[in-house]
């Protein structure tokens, strides 16, 4: 960002993940996310990318509303793994994104399993592999997101690459090169 002039957007509530607690997972729950918030904006001011960066500090739908629309070169989504919430994310940022811009996002191990989740799977934001198996999933995964998974091959059926993150955590990228003036309409603005 820093050597290109660019500019950064993070959106985040900094609370975790509702339904999990601190106890259960590194982002569970926490009502203030206060020190969350000051940890990262911490980091961002120790790599002197305070004049490259802007911290949306709330909930994704609420803050899309603060972007332009066509202004974002990249948009990484990785936020609410239901279907409810990532086909919010991709809803609210696809027309933040340039003609020819990316929007991608984390988590989609493979758009190919999409019909074979059940409709409560639309719920939960991650299944195990144990729970894949009784479903009739086979799957090299430890687990996957059902949600994600839906909504991106909803949205963009096979016109999306998935690639593996190697650098992070190692999960899967969804990646959507975006051509406004020749792509199909999403279903979600139709």
């Amino acid at each position: 960002v820093k050597e290109n002039n660019g500019h950064l957007y993070l959106i985040d509530w900094f609370k975790g993940w509702e339904g999990y607690t601190l106890e259960e997972c590194l982002h569970g729950y926490r009502e203030d996310g206060d020190p969350l918030y000051n940890q990262v904006k911490k980091e961002i001011e120790d790599r002197g990318l305070s004049d490259y960066t802007t911290i949306l500090y709330g909930r994704s739908h609420d803050m899309s509303s603060f972007i332009e629309d066509d202004s974002l070169d990249i948009c990484f989504i990785d936020g609410d793994h239901t279907y409810a919430g990532c086909l919010s994310d991709i809803k609210d940022y696809y027309p933040k994104v340039k003609h020819g811009g990316y929007l991608c996002g984390h988590d989609c191990e493979d758009i190919n399993i999409s019909h074979l989740f059940r409709p409560e799977d639309m719920f939960v934001d991650f299944i195990r592999k144990p729970g894949l198996i009784e479903r009739g999933i086979n799957t090299d995964w430890h687990g996957v997101h059902p949600g994600v998974i839906t909504a991106v091959y909803e949205n963009f059926k096979d016109s999306v690459e998935i690639r593996q993150d190697k650098k992070g955590q190692g999960l899967p990228i969804w990646i959507k090169k975006i051509d406004k003036k020749k792509q199909s309409i999403p279903r979600f603005i139709k």
